[in-house]
Formats: C-alpha cells, sequence, structure tokens
C-alpha cells in the first residue's frame, strides 16, 4: 500500500443502462485523487459486444490522466445478477480500498474519492468501512431526495451496532453507491452471498452489524443516484427479474432476519413486519404493471408458459383483496368468492387489452349478440307457425 495514496478501485457496475456510461465515467475521470483503478464489468447487456467495448476503452484513454493507474473491461455472455457480476470485479480488483457505482450514476463532485481518503486517515483505527449521503435524482440528474435522514444520521454515528442492526432489518438505511470498503470487507462479514442474485447490499449490512462492525459517517451527498433501477421495480426489466429481486428480499428477510428478532427493538420489530406486508403489496402491484403493458396474444402466451405466475397472482390478488377489507375468506359463501375470482379474471383481461382492440372486440360481440337475437327470434316464429299449421291440420 502506498502510504500517502492508497490505491482505490472504482467498479461500474453496468446492465442495461451502458447509455449513461460515459456521464458516469466522466465523473470517474474528473476525480482528483491520484491513484485510481477502474473495472466496468457489464451483466450481459443486450449491445454491449467487443465493438461497445473497444468504442468504451478508447474513449477512457482519450480522456484519462496519470491518477488512471489501471483500466479493466468485463463482459459476460448472459445475466448473472448484480451479486455475481460485483464478485466478479472484486475477484481481480488490485486496490486497497473499492466504492462500487452504477452506470447511471455519477460521483457528484471532483474531491470525492480524495475526501473518502482524508477521512479514513482522520480515525486511529483503520475503519472497514466509510459511508456518506446519496441523492435520488431524475434520469437528467435533477435532485429529488435524499437517501439518508437525519434520523438515519443519529443512528449511524451512534456507532452502536445492535442499534444498527434493528434499523436496518427493515430499512436500508446505509448505500452501497456512496460508501467506501477497505480490502477484505467482503470476506471479513461474508459480504455479497450469491443466494442472493440482485439485491447485494442489505444482506451485507445486516452481517456486518451482527458481527459488531460500523461505518464511520461522512457528511457529505457523494453520487447522485438516478431513480428506476431494479431496487424500487422501475426501468424496463423483465418480471422475472422484478420476481427474483422479491424473492431476494423475502430470502433476505427469513434468513437474516427472523432467527434475530428477539435483538430487534420493539419500535423495528414492528417495522419489520409492516415492511413484510408492503413487499407482498409492492409485488402485487409490480405484476399487475408489467401485464398492463402487455396485449393480448403475448399475455395468454406468458401464461401459458407460466400458469404459476397467474394463480400466485390470484391468489395474491384475493389476499390484498380481502385483508385490505377486513373480511374473512373462510367465512364467504363459495358464490361470492367464484364472483370475486371472476371480476378478478376480468380485470386482468381488461389490463391485458388496449383500449381500440377493445372497442372492436365489443363491437363484435354486440352484432353478434344482435345477429343471434334475430336468428332466436326467426326460430322462435318458425316454431310458432308450425304450431299453428299443426293445430289447424
Amino acid at each position: 500500500m502506498n502510504s500517502q495514496y492508497p490505491l482505490v478501485s472504482v467498479i461500474v457496475l453496468s446492465y442495461q443502462n451502458s447509455q449513461y456510461m460515459t456521464r458516469c465515467l466522466d465523473s470517474i475521470l474528473a476525480q482528483d485523487y491520484e491513484a485510481i483503478e477502474l473495472i466496468i464489468t457489464d451483466d450481459g447487456s443486450e449491445h454491449f459486444d467487443a465493438t461497445a467495448v473497444k468504442e468504451l476503452r478508447d474513449y477512457i484513454d482519450a480522456h484519462k490522466r496519470d491518477n488512471i493507474k489501471n483500466v479493466q473491461i468485463l463482459t459476460s455472455p448472459k445475466n448473472l445478477g448484480t451479486v455475481k457480476n460485483l464478485r466478479k470485479a472484486l475477484a481481480i480488483y488490485t486496490g486497497d480500498y473499492y466504492i462500487n457505482l452504477g452506470a447511471d450514476d455519477v460521483l457528484a463532485y471532483g474531491s470525492v474519492i480524495s475526501d473518502y481518503m482524508f477521512m479514513m486517515k482522520m480515525y486511529h483505527y483503520d475503519p472497514w468501512l466509510l459511508c456518506a449521503q446519496c441523492a435520488r435524482t431524475d434520469a437528467e440528474l435533477n435532485v429529488k431526495g435524499y437517501h439518508i435522514t437525519n434520523q438515519d444520521k443519529f443512528d449511524i454515528l451512534s456507532r452502536d451496532p445492535k442499534l444498527l442492526f434493528s434499523r436496518l432489518s427493515h430499512r436500508c438505511l446505509l448505500i452501497s453507491l456512496s460508501s467506501c470498503y477497505k480490502r477484505g470487507f467482503e470476506q471479513k462479514v461474508s459480504a455479497y452471498d450469491t443466494a442472493y442474485k440482485y439485491a447485494e447490499d442489505m444482506h451485507t449490512f445486516q452481517r456486518m452489524a451482527r458481527r459488531g462492525i460500523t461505518p464511520v459517517f461522512m457528511n457529505k451527498c457523494t453520487v447522485l443516484h438516478a431513480q428506476g433501477g431494479i431496487a424500487n421495480n422501475g426501468g424496463d426489466y423483465s418480471i422475472d427479474i422484478i420476481e427474483q429481486f422479491s424473492k431476494d428480499k423475502r430470502l433476505m428477510f427469513k434468513q437474516e432476519v427472523e432467527p434475530y428478532l428477539d435483538e430487534l427493538f420493539p419500535e423495528d420489530k414492528k417495522a419489520f413486519h409492516k415492511r413484510l406486508q408492503w413487499e407482498q403489496d409492492s409485488l402485487v402491484k409490480a405484476r399487475l404493471l408489467w401485464i398492463k403493458k402487455l396485449s393480448l396474444l403475448p399475455l395468454l402466451k406468458f401464461l401459458a408458459q407460466r400458469p404459476s405466475f397467474f394463480f400466485e397472482l390470484l391468489r395474491s390478488l384475493t389476499r390484498f383483496s380481502y385483508q385490505k377489507m377486513g373480511a374473512d375468506l373462510s367465512k364467504m359463501p363459495i358464490k361470492s368468492i367464484f364472483i370475486a375470482v371472476f371480476a378478478m379474471l376480468s380485470a386482468l383481461f381488461l389490463l391485458s387489452v388496449d383500449s381500440k382492440l377493445l372497442k372492436e372486440l365489443l363491437e363484435k360481440l354486440l352484432l353478434w349478440g344482435i345477429g343471434a337475437g334475430i336468428a332466436c327470434l326467426a326460430v322462435m316464429r318458425g316454431v310458432m307457425l308450425l304450431g299453428r299449421l299443426h293445430g289447424k291440420g
């Protein structure tokens, strides 16, 4: 380690957001810190091919200064998930410290890394990690708010690992993007467990707190984080990715929190149970929003391939509806349950059909209904005439 300028590895994680990559790189290349390693690792993006890699390397070579000591660009033939994508970079980084960003995030100002290193040196011990404030922005980086609240700051500054774990049981008040980690942190806390695919941060911080490790806090906003990623069910992610992320969170609550419920403060235990319900409701809403994007035929094809998706959604909708109404499903008449199921099926159908197609379908049904009505009248009239003729005979 260079005692004056320890090497800092900046890891940029990319998946289907390479259109923002140069903006992220510009914020890294503008850093005034003297020793930076840059690692870009893409997780199987559609257009991240050999040509894209060459263009990216050419851009970096054209804009970098002497402080960029090493550049590595990693690719993957398929989507591995955030956890494995990050671990791929951590297997090769050579820095004494590391930070990780998304390709659509940017460092907020030109001396972020210098400030991180200055803060690390302020302490008589060698902290395992430092965390700072992170701004929530839109795609154009207009600030909409901040992740860490004033109460969060007090909790972090308390340096109490039990309090921190209790808070982390239901809310990730620490932000991975605006954190700086000492080399070996990942082994120290058993971070980035591959049992999880997309959720890399919250279980890592929970394990950290349970091992008695707390971060130092720098009261500066160091990262601008563009909203719309998978963590808030945003972006154009497939339903498979959204559901896997939800599965990650359910697994995290089951493995990382439920065995330690007795250690939670009363207010956090209550908030934890509310979070579980919120996660269930959010998944239902995410599924419905995704269905709404599909036209009828693609939806029917998807349901034929994944019938379990439909039945799980139906079950979730039923549970959600009756919870909101405060009704006991076991006491409902079977007729009412069938009516509810039929209504949900109808709602799914209407969600999947665009208005123009629905209008055409209704017009056809109306014409068919009128035609069928005329045909029935004609048959009835014929029967009546035959009856009269038979009577006269």
